[in-house]
């Protein structure tokens, strides 16, 4: 390695050191700067700092690159303690730089394994959704909103690509939160969809009755898998209270006899609750 920096001035305490048993301080001088210079010169380990985006690691390697030629002029100029300090400083910046870069490396390999596992859980959950929606006969479709699906797994594979972990692991979780809250929706055994044809406004309440219910359950069954910190939360238990004040409002209106009115209200009800599940990337 080239020296270019100015001779150095020995502390007094080195310079005393450096007259008692010299023969013997120079050898374990010489073994760590040679070992200094072995680390250094490791061309796996520097070519992985230079090459990580740690700023801080790559700054370590170049200090302790910057020791190793002070305490060369050190050991040249007999400050040998002083060398002997340059050295061991030099020795734990390097091994920090090399351990803060691997460090990174097995926090993304295990981000990476992470991804894949919640990727892998996705796809299982399609295909369930696809199966049972098959079973009671209707489209997978109607439950899942897959271009809003599709879009955010396609922006998790991007970042994932670009190294961006943290906005990888956002979109696809809530790519999982929406196939979760569709296979709860198809597994359940509620009224979903309906296009009925109703002989009185009696038999078409009782039937909007039972959907809103339904709904309400399904969101209950949906908020009860989802995070408490989800973000979205709110905003549902917000749309569930509309809905149960509209309800309150219908049923006043029935008990006045009132059945359009009351009809109407109840709808309005029951929309808030079709509105709180397409949140969740349901189609209905």
């Amino acid at each position: 390695m080239q020296v270019t920096a100015a001779v150095p001035e020995c502390s007094p305490a080195s310079v005393v050191e450096a007259t008692e048993n010299a023969d013997s301080i120079a050898k374990t001088l010489d073994s760590k700067l040679r070992l200094l210079e072995s680390v250094l010169k490791s061309e796996v380990k520097t070519a992985r700092v230079n090459s990580s985006s740690d700023d801080n690691a790559k700054l370590l390697l170049r200090n302790a690159s910057k020791n190793y030629d002070r305490a060369v002029l050190l050991i040249e100029s007999d400050c040998r303690n002083d060398a002997d300090e340059v050295i061991n400083q030099g020795l734990v910046a390097a091994r920090q730089a090399f351990s803060m870069v691997t460090n990174q490396q097995r926090l993304e390999e295990r981000s990476r394994q992470n991804y894949q596992l919640l990727r892998n859980r996705i796809s299982s959950f399609r295909k369930a959704i696809d199966r049972i929606a098959t079973e009671k006969n209707i489209s997978s479709e109607r439950v899942l909103d897959l271009e809003n699906l599709n879009g955010l797994i396609r922006n998790a594979d991007s970042a994932i690509d670009n190294g961006d972990f943290i906005r990888a692991s956002a979109s696809l979780s809530d790519a999982a939160r929406i196939v979760e809250a569709a296979l709860i929706v198809v597994r359940a055994n509620e009224t979903l969809f309906h296009e009925k044809k109703f002989e009185s406004l009696e038999d078409a309440y009782q039937d909007e009755m039972e959907t809103n219910r339904s709904y309400m359950r399904l969101l209950g069954k949906i908020l009860a898998v989802q995070p408490e910190k989800n973000q979205k939360r709110k905003l549902i238990q917000n749309l569930m209270k509309q809905n149960q004040d509209s309800v309150s409002q219908s049923m006043a209106k029935m008990s006045t006899g009132d059945m359009e009115k009351a009809l109407q209200l109840l709808e309005v009800g029951t929309q808030k609750l079709i509105k709180a599940l397409r949140y969740f990337g349901l189609a209905l």
